[in-house]
């Protein structure tokens, strides 16, 4: 005949009877960390194994990122394309240094796509809010770095020096990749005004 042993202490009861050889009450739970009322099937020490393993590398995961160097670059940042002067520079004024404005999105993972922004204008003005910052802000939604241009405009420069700031742009950002977490692998061998450049 089965011994049937119970201690109470406090409001806690334990019944050290095999679940077989007991009555089961209806809201008592059937594993560790079942609620009262959902009763859970048992769990073998395997998946508590695994499901400890998967906690584990998540929290390396995260741990690994928070271990990454800073990002040299940050939202809102205006980068001159040259240390110096330009090419073919006919002053120091804002108009005569082209520049790079950095929209960076909520998170900047290794290998963040990025594309460059040439607002268009006509090469005589920049479209830079409905072509520029808004566009930006729109891939910055689905993840991905802009880089808005603001390149030098006739009448006082002409061709080809649009298209050179635009080629330099191209190359800093590929010769940066590395380090600002940017995909170097997603290039492509064309340049469209108006619209968007993967480099």
């Amino acid at each position: 005949m089965p011994i049937a042993v119970r201690f109470r202490a406090c409001s806690f009861s334990f019944d050290l009877r095999t679940p077989s050889k007991r009555k089961r009450n209806k809201r008592e739970p059937t594993s560790i960390g079942a609620s009262p009322g959902h009763p859970r099937e048992h769990r073998s020490a395997a998946f508590y194994v695994a499901r400890g393993r998967s906690q584990l590398m998540t929290f390396a995961a995260g741990f690994a990122m928070q271990q990454q160097p800073p990002l040299p670059i940050q939202d809102g940042q205006v980068i001159p394309l040259w240390t110096g002067s330009a090419p073919g520079a006919l002053g120091s004024a804002e108009t005569d240094i082209p520049t790079l404005t950095v929209f960076l999105p909520r998170t900047m993972a290794a290998n963040t796509p990025a594309v460059i922004v040439c607002p268009g204008g006509g090469y005589v003005s920049l479209a830079a809010n409905h072509e520029g910052r808004q566009v930006a802000s729109y891939l910055n939604s689905l993840g991905i770095a802009a880089f808005v241009l603001r390149y030098r405009l006739g009448p006082r420069y002409h061709h080809p020096v649009e298209l050179g700031d635009a080629q330099r742009a191209i190359r800093m950002l590929r010769s940066k990749a590395t380090e600002w977490r940017l995909d170097s692998a997603k290039n492509r061998d064309y340049v469209k005004w108006k619209a968007f450049r993967f480099f």
